[in-house]
């Protein structure tokens, strides 16, 4: 596996950890990408996370729906570099087993929701075995 950082040794003799960061795809396909500088590997790798948070977290409204939620999930493991065959049963996960809460608001899922869902989906593993 290869290092995420690189190290920097400035002129006056500072060492500065350089991050490159992968902010997900333009429509073309080419790689939308930035660098992070710290003087530290543990604080490179906070403002990493706090770049990738502030990119890619979806917004808060009420009309978010469950889908779309898990979508923004799905380009998450794109981008901590999963495997595509990983990625290929995290999508077929949603389908089979989170169909429950298709075309729900986030909002509006409560936990008689979930209770009920854990109680199909129960069902459906005593059934199958």
């Amino acid at each position: 596996m290869a290092k995420e950082y690189k190290v920097k040794i400035l002129k006056n003799g500072e060492k500065r950890y350089v991050f490159d960061v992968s902010l997900g795809y333009k429509a073309d396909g080419t790689r939308i990408r930035t660098t992070v500088s710290a003087k530290s590997v543990k604080e490179g790798r906070r403002k990493v996370s706090e770049l990738r948070l502030k990119l890619n977290k979806p917004s808060s409204n009420d009309s978010e729906i469950f889908e779309k939620v898990y979508a923004y999930y799905l380009i998450d493991c794109e981008d901590r570099g999963m495997r595509e065959t990983t990625l290929y049963n995290k999508r077929n996960t949603f389908y089979k087993n989170f169909s429950y809460f298709y075309g729900m608001k986030m909002s509006k899922i409560k936990e008689s929701d979930i209770n009920d869902w854990r109680n199909n989906l129960k069902k459906h593993c005593q059934t199958a075995q």
